[in-house]
């Protein structure tokens, strides 16, 4: 008989499109049991087809959105989430994952409500803990 693991979330989804740090920030969380599904995207144009395909309930949990990436930056991801939010909620709480030290992009983001926290990369197991500790699990 196999023992059911304890996952903290369902479902997170990382958004960066450095292949390398995708792959790190997936593996932690894999290994911190942080959730039972990671949906990784490479694009923020493709995080919101990806968020726009499912029914809310359906939604991760946890994103964690990169500042810099092509196309669409993260602040374009957070705009157009905000500009939809009535006609399309969106229930995950989002953090913005960036090697960003500029207090400029974090100002910006803080000026998102939809911004849960500002993280410099790498994730850590630490980071993972207390977000566990700060925003529980949403309920289905």
């Amino acid at each position: 008989m196999t023992a059911q693991l304890a996952f903290a979330f369902q479902k997170v989804l990382p958004v960066d499109d450095d292949e390398t740090d995708l792959f790190i920030n997936k593996r932690i969380i894999e290994l911190a049991h942080f959730a039972a599904q990671v949906v990784c995207h490479n694009l923020g144009k493709d995080a919101l087809a990806y968020l726009f395909s499912l029914p809310t309930a359906k939604h991760p949990e946890i994103i964690f959105l990169d500042l810099n990436m092509p196309i669409l930056n993260g602040f374009g991801v957070l705009k157009s989430l905000e500009h939809l939010a009535e006609s399309f909620p969106v229930r995950s709480k989002i953090y913005m994952l960036t090697s960003s030290l500029s207090p400029i992009d974090r100002t910006q983001a803080q000026q998102h409500k939809c911004i849960s926290q500002y993280l410099i990369k790498p994730i850590s197991e630490e980071i993972l803990y207390e977000i566990t500790q700060t925003h529980p699990p949403l309920k289905p």
